[in-house]
């Protein structure tokens, strides 16, 4: 493990260091990097700066040790580097949910704070879909927010989580889901039931905005905040990059799930096999709103021909997207 100081002066200096060879290898300007990293930081904050130096001087002298001296090779190999800094932070902390940052929720004003890390491997169960997971090369991670008395209980959560790990291990688009952390608190200012602004960049007041605006930065995207309602009726919405509402920086690739999608009267209306999670992800995913395309697919704008369908032109915009990252 490289070593690392406590002395401030040399603790500055090291910092400094590794993050001009961290921009020499392009990773400011690379995103999948940012992603990953961020990531780490993110489940690491309460483990201190020497720590996170640590993490740095990892990925640094893997870069350089890497045998190509090619970009795309070396953002490649951080998909290698997970399992090594992640078994790391696992050796400092005693678990997920300290790893996660469950300070950095306390210190943005949520309240009672509790996170749970699920595996994407966790919720494939059939062995055709176990299968194109081990095969995946593209997965991407989520951040939900599930508050207490929204009526939104583990069996929806998990739920809805299969249901989206399922959709995108489709045989035309293997895209994993890789790990899920699950951020339970008390309402936010009280907020258990959401609206959005007609107009953006929205209005200081609007619920959506107030919500959005309080996650952490180093949170995953996308963040789907489940609701138990909205004022507007609306059972399912999504913010993705190329809406107005998705350039509201903090709205950005959010999705907001109501509570509704839970009850009998709901399921009872839609296609087999559909789910409003994976449905409002794909606007996410490809940036994109519904479509009127001759064959059924998982953003139809009609009712009857939406479908779990991933189309091969769909999975091209989708791999593009900045929140899926190679593995």
């Amino acid at each position: 493990m490289p070593k690392t100081h406590s002395d401030p002066t040399i603790l500055a200096t090291t910092q400094e260091n590794l993050d001009r060879r961290m921009n020499q290898f392009g990773l400011k300007n690379s995103y999948p990097l940012q992603e990953h990293l961020g990531l780490y930081f993110f489940r690491s904050r309460r483990i201190g700066s020497s720590s996170i130096l640590n993490i740095k001087a990892i990925l640094v002298a893997s870069l350089e040790s890497s045998e190509s001296g090619k970009r795309g090779n070396r953002i490649m190999s951080l998909g290698k580097l997970i399992l090594v800094l992640s078994t790391y932070l696992f050796a400092l902390n005693s678990s997920s949910s300290e790893m996660m940052g469950k300070n950095s929720f306390q210190e943005a004003g949520f309240s009672n704070v509790e996170i749970e890390l699920i595996k994407g491997r966790d919720l494939v169960s059939h062995p055709l879909k176990k299968e194109l997971a081990a095969k995946a090369k593209h997965g991407f991670n989520l951040t939900v927010l599930n508050f207490r008395g929204t009526g939104w209980h583990q069996e929806h959560l998990l739920e809805h989580l299969r249901a989206v790990a399922d959709t995108y291990l489709s045989d035309t688009c293997r895209i994993a889901l890789q790990s899920a952390w699950v951020v339970t608190a008390d309402p936010f200012k009280g907020i258990m039931d959401i609206d959005w602004a007609s107009v953006y960049p929205a209005p200081p007041g609007a619920k959506d905005l107030v919500l959005a605006s309080a996650i952490p930065a180093e949170a995953p995207r996308p963040v789907v905040g489940l609701m138990r309602s909205s004022a507007q009726g609306s059972t399912a919405w999504a913010h993705p990059k190329g809406r107005a509402s998705g350039k509201t920086l903090p709205l950005k690739n959010f999705v907001w799930l109501m509570g509704r999608v839970n009850t009998e009267s709901y399921r009872s209306k839609i296609p087999v096999g559909y789910n409003p999670l994976a449905h409002e992800l794909a606007h996410i995913f490809g940036n994109t709103g519904h479509n009127n395309d001759p064959e059924n697919n998982i953003l139809h704008d009609d009712h009857n021909k939406v479908s779990t369908r991933i189309l091969d032109h769909q999975c091209i915009s989708f791999l593009k997207s900045e929140v899926v990252f190679e593995l």
